[in-house]
């Protein structure tokens, strides 16, 4: 599932996709139990309830948890496992601080650097997304290789400047 060790090597992705150092991507060291045990202890609500504060959940966040605790049910033990090291993978708030401070000489605040790791983790996926939508476009196989990466981020970077230049 994950390998490396604690010296700066690097974690891997189940299929054997490098996916940061030590330095860049954590991985909680509690691993949640799959299933809907998880989807409860990971839910918003209990979150909140464990914090004293009483938010109600609406009728469509209701179903969006169905919905998500069914599709969990039906995952394979390879998607399962991938999908756990997705759930606990996170890039480090201390990292997030020193690149900003170091690229921009600007001092965040810790709620910003939480912000800013999760808009992270979804550009990386978004990004291993289409390298391998790429790799499959070319018939290839095994795991992602640099030119896969350059290929997915010419091809966000394409959409988001349309996207940007032709708003609706």
């Amino acid at each position: 599932m994950i390998s490396g060790s604690q010296n700066g090597s690097s974690y891997c992705h189940p299929s054997s996709t490098t996916i940061g150092t030590d330095d860049q991507l954590q991985i909680d060291d509690n691993p949640s139990v799959a299933g809907e045990a998880s989807l409860e202890k990971n839910s918003f609500k209990n979150k909140s309830e464990n914090k004293n504060k009483s938010i109600k959940l609406t009728s469509q966040d209701e179903d969006d948890r169905q919905k998500m605790m069914f599709l969990v049910s039906h995952f394979s033990k390879e998607q399962l496992e991938r999908y756990e090291v997705f759930r606990r993978s996170k890039f480090s708030k201390n990292l997030i601080r020193k690149v900003i401070k170091d690229t921009l000489n600007l001092t965040i605040s810790e709620r910003f650097a939480v912000a800013l790791a999760g808009i992270a983790k979804v550009y990386v996926g978004q990004i291993v997304e289409a390298g391998l939508d790429f790799m499959e476009e070319k018939n290839e196989t095994g795991p992602l290789k640099p030119k896969h990466i350059r290929e997915a981020e010419r091809r966000i970077k394409r959409l988001t400047d349309y996207a940007l230049k032709y708003p609706f």
